[in-house]
């Protein structure tokens, strides 16, 4: 069950139902209504029709999940985005038919208040431990591709896949502008108002880093898109918006022609777009998420960080540009793993 069609959520429908397909199960997938007609479903599951049922929900509600499970009589009622629903789990036991398994995206507070983030972690984990210890409850936490260590949950690791195409690629290139040999910095993926993407363009703008161009390709939150096309229009054409939906052969062919991969964004939690970089062998602007920070100080080389400002941004882009060119430093993390511990 999936409400949200944005981001990474169809992805990640999409890799667990491949899997539970690939085990030979039944799979019925709930989306919100009118999402099959979108191009994101398009993109990430039209591969599936025929292997698996879609019907589409106004509710999804736990109360509603748990009716779901029940109408199906499903062995694992599935939530791929299910940090609030792990919460309603702390606090109410299961009730529907088999087991629910639920994956948390966002282990930690996302406040920029460091008192604030320090209660919301606290909860976090408290309500997280308790949901995960109830009776027919699956919880696993999403870590970042490459993370080791110890955690009190199950762990999944961020599914990273480079999808390059040698037949499609010089289109891919040439469509997006990348032909012409110059220094590239690349803004890709969701282009919401977290990703910070004016103050990119002006850093760029400011850096004037000599034979260079920044490309910034995904769709663009209607919110920030009139600043965002101003900003670059001002900039001239070193600077190119592309807002379109990227297909995962454009968006991995984007990445690897990079020469730096920009990711000034807010929020807090496993970034793919960082790890598709990393395995690609290209270097990172990071700047924002205090997650994102800890994951460039975990790979150390190829991987720099930034204060969130313009003119931060703009010195590191210079220091950046002057670097040699880096090797992978990631490893891309196996999809049926982490589809196996949440379908458990």
């Amino acid at each position: 069950m999936e409400p949200s069609k944005t981001g990474h959520r169809l992805f990640y429908v999409a890799l667990l139902a491949a899997e539970a397909v690939d085990q030979n199960s039944r799979v019925t997938v709930v989306l919100e209504r009118g999402v099959t007609d979108s191009p994101e479903f398009d993109l990430h599951l039209r591969g599936l029709r025929g292997l698996i049922d879609v019907i589409e929900a106004d509710d999804f509600s736990m109360s509603a999940a748990a009716e779901l499970s029940r109408t199906y009589s499903s062995d694992v009622f599935v939530i791929p985005n299910g940090d609030s629903y792990v919460q309603a789990l702390a606090f109410k036991p299961w009730t529907g038919h088999g087991v629910v398994s639920a994956l948390v995206m966002r282990e930690h507070s996302q406040s920029l208040k460091t008192l604030r983030r320090v209660v919301e972690n606290i909860v976090k984990f408290c309500t997280f431990l308790v949901a995960s210890r109830r009776r027919n409850v699956n919880v696993a936490v999403l870590k970042s591709s490459g993370w080791s260590g110890r955690s009190a949950f199950a762990t999944v690791l961020d599914p990273v896949r480079l999808r390059l195409d040698e037949i499609s690629t010089p289109d891919v290139l040439a469509r997006f502008g990348l032909t012409e040999p110059r220094y590239t910095f690349a803004v890709v993926g969701a282009l919401t108002e977290r990703k910070n993407i004016p103050l990119v363009i002006n850093g760029f703008v400011a850096a004037d880093v000599p034979d260079s161009r920044l490309v910034v390709a995904g769709e663009l939150e209607t919110a920030i898109a009139e600043r965002v096309l101003a900003l670059a229009d001002a900039a001239g054409p070193r600077v190119r918006i592309f807002d379109q939906l990227l297909s995962d052969n454009e968006l991995d062919t984007i990445i690897a022609s990079a020469d730096c991969v920009v990711l000034a964004h807010s929020n807090n939690g496993p970034s793919g777009i960082f790890a598709k970089a990393a395995a690609a062998g290209v270097h990172v602007l990071g700047a924002g998420a205090v997650s994102l920070r800890a994951d460039l100080r975990r790979l150390g080389r190829n991987q720099f960080w930034s204060p969130l400002d313009a003119d931060s941004i703009a010195r590191t882009m210079k220091f950046i540009a002057s670097q040699k060119a880096p090797i992978p430093t990631a490893t891309v993390s196996e999809a049926s793993t982490f589809a196996q511990v949440i379908l458990r």
